[in-house]
Formats: C-alpha cells, sequence, structure tokens
C-alpha cells in the first residue's frame, strides 16, 4: 500500500479516478462530506493538489473522470446540485471550463467518462432526465453536444465509460432495460459528428459498460 487510508480521512471513501500527468501519478476521491478531493504522487509523497469539491463546493462528491489533453489535466466532478463540473489543472491552478451541467443542465449530474479523440476532448454524461450525452470540448469554455441523448435510447442514461481504439471513439453506456451498449464514432478531423456517424456495436452486457480499454491491440468492454 502507498497511501494512507483514505489519504488520512476516511471520507474519501473512494479512489475513483487515476491519470498520469507530467510524469506524477494523480487519484481523485469520492467524499460526500467536504467534497471530492485530488491527490499527486511523486513516488515517495502525496499532496492534495485542490480545494476539497475544487472551490469549497461539497456538492462536487466526486472526481469521477481524468484526462491529459493539450499539456493539461482535466478531471470531471459528480454534482447532483447544480450539475457535473470539469476543472483543468496545469500544474499550479485549477479553472473550470464548462457551465455546470455543460449548458447550465442540473440533469448532468455526473462527468463519467472522458477519453481524447481526434486530438478533441469528450466526456460522457450520466442524465436520468433526458439521457446520457456526449459531449466535445471546442474550448474555452464551449462543448458541444455531438450524440442524440441516450443515443435514441431513453434506457441509456449512463455514458459510463470511453476508449480509443483503432482511430475510433468507443462508448459503453449503462441501460438498465435492455442490457449495456457500447457504441462507435468515426470522424474525420474536422466535421461535427452526428448520430449517424455512430454505430451500436455491442448490446446488452447486463447492466453496465462499466469499463473499456485497450489492450494487446483488442478492445474490451465490460
Amino acid at each position: 500500500q502507498v497511501n494512507l487510508d483514505g489519504f488520512g480521512d476516511a471520507n474519501n471513501i473512494w479512489a475513483f479516478s487515476m491519470a498520469v500527468y507530467d510524469d506524477d501519478l494523480y487519484v481523485g476521491t469520492r467524499n460526500t462530506n467536504t467534497g471530492a478531493e485530488v491527490w499527486e504522487y511523486d513516488g515517495s509523497n502525496w499532496t492534495q493538489v485542490n480545494l476539497d469539491g475544487f472551490v469549497g463546493d461539497a456538492h462536487n462528491t466526486i472526481a469521477f473522470s481524468m484526462a491529459v489533453y493539450n499539456n493539461r489535466l482535466y478531471v470531471g466532478t459528480a454534482n447532483g446540485n447544480t450539475g457535473a463540473e470539469v476543472w483543468e489543472y496545469d500544474g499550479s491552478n485549477w479553472t473550470q471550463v464548462n457551465l455546470d451541467g455543460f449548458v447550465g443542465d442540473a440533469h448532468n449530474t455526473m462527468a463519467l467518462s472522458m477519453a481524447v479523440y481526434n486530438n478533441r476532448l469528450y466526456v460522457g454524461t450520466r442524465n436520468d432526465s433526458t439521457w446520457a450525452e456526449v459531449r466535445r470540448y471546442d474550448g474555452p469554455s464551449t462543448w458541444t453536444q455531438v450524440n442524440v441523448n441516450g443515443f435514441g435510447d431513453p434506457n441509456n442514461m449512463w455514458a459510463l465509460s470511453m476508449a480509443v481504439y483503432n482511430n475510433r471513439l468507443y462508448v459503453g453506456t449503462a441501460n438498465g432495460n435492455t442490457g449495456a451498449e457500447v457504441w462507435e464514432m468515426y470522424i474525420p478531423p474536422s466535421p461535427i459528428p452526428t448520430l449517424s456517424q455512430w454505430g451500436m456495436i455491442i448490446f446488452s452486457l447486463l447492466l453496465a459498460g462499466t469499463a473499456i480499454f485497450v489492450l494487446r491491440r483488442r478492445l474490451y468492454a465490460g
């Protein structure tokens, strides 16, 4: 074990997300008491690099997703009050780069998944009202929705996992009715993708596409 339990705080009950940025390991926690924390590990020591909840907002309970894009670390939160937030870290400072819930939609409660595809950052949301969304970051605070809500299925409420494989973006959903789905998108570098550029490649994986990853040039979903 390389950390103290809970990083010294028993309210950090989950180490939810991880990424390597600038040669250090970053870990995001779930903390429903004071808000999510992000910890940096340099191989010897752990240092908390954010304020709890990012701005002292205890509603940011989970640092749910992480990705490195354009030499910055991005963290997506769960916020059941005002909607999911995405924060950018340059090694010193944190900046929120989206409106809460992306368009002020508090139903986008979680930024569940992240991936970099065609030199753009993509984020998948949880939305139990109008169904899962996939958003593309166009900067500096503009996010474009690139899927039809829920991929056209109201039971796809969570865009839970993402991976890039063979020049395509894959998104796994949670679907409690007919089973999890995996959707594939391929686009040239410039046009905005539409639903016609998505294709479902796996149908009914029990409940949730909890993880998608690439190993030895193969794509795995579970």
